[in-house]
C-alpha cells in the first residue's frame, strides 16, 4: 500500500475512533471525520462509501485481542485473559468502537465481519480452555463465553468508564460456572447432561 494512502487511512480511522469516544455514533459523520483527520470528504467516501463500511474498518483496526496461553491452572489462565479483554475495553477508543458495533450489529455485513474477525479469537479460547474443557466445534459456547466476559465490561465502561477487580473475579467465576454447567471436564466423566 502506498505510504500516503496508509497514513490517510490511519488518520481517518484514528479520528473516527476519537469521535466515537467523545460523542458516540452521532458524531461519526464524514464532515467531522474529515475535519478531525485533516483529509477531504471525497477521500473518505472513496475509502468508505457508507458509515457501516467505516465501522467495519474500525472493527478490523480495533480488534479485541485473542486469548493467550500462560502457564498455570484454568483459573489463572482465565484471569489473565479476562484482564487482557478488560484492559482493551477500558481504552476509550476500543470501548467506543465496540459500543458502536453493538448499535450496527443488525447490518448483515457487520455480522459477517464479526464472524470472520472472531474466528481466530474463537480458536484462541478453545486452545486456552482445552486442557480442562474441550470446546472444539462448539462456537455457540465460545460466543456465550465472550458475552460473559465482554458484556459486563462494556456495560461498566459505558456507564462509569472503569471496572473493578471484584468484577474481574466475578466474571472469571461466571465463566467457570458456565463451563461446569455446559461442558465436559476430562476429570468429570460423561457430559454435563449425563451428570444431571
Amino acid at each position: 500500500m502506498d505510504p500516503r494512502l496508509a497514513r490517510t487511512r490511519e488518520a481517518a480511522l484514528n479520528a473516527a475512533a476519537e469521535l466515537l469516544a467523545d460523542g458516540g455514533l452521532p458524531q461519526l459523520t464524514y464532515q467531522n471525520v474529515s475535519r478531525a483527520a485533516g483529509v477531504g470528504r471525497t477521500t473518505l467516501y472513496r475509502h468508505w462509501p457508507t458509515t457501516p463500511d467505516l465501522v467495519l474498518d474500525l472493527l478490523q483496526t480495533f480488534r479485541m485481542p485473542s486469548f493467550e496461553w500462560i502457564d498455570g491452572d484454568l483459573n489463572a489462565r482465565l484471569l489473565h485473559n479476562v484482564e487482557l479483554q478488560r484492559s482493551k475495553l477500558l481504552d476509550p477508543e476500543y470501548s467506543a468502537v465496540y459500543r458502536t458495533i453493538q448499535s450496527v450489529a443488525l447490518d448483515q455485513r457487520v455480522r459477517n465481519a464479526l464472524v470472520t474477525i472472531n474466528k481466530e479469537r474463537v480458536q484462541s479460547v478453545v486452545m486456552v480452555l482445552k486442557p480442562d474443557y474441550d470446546l472444539t466445534g462448539r462456537s455457540a459456547d465460545v460466543t456465550d463465553i465472550f458475552a460473559l466476559i465482554n458484556g459486563p465490561f462494556i456495560q461498566m465502561t459505558t456507564f462509569t468508564g472503569s471496572s473493578s477487580e471484584r468484577l474481574t473475579n466475578a466474571v472469571v467465576q461466571s465463566v467457570l460456572a458456565y463451563l461446569k454447567e455446559t461442558t465436559t471436564s476430562p476429570d468429570a466423566g460423561g457430559t454435563a447432561q449425563e451428570r444431571r
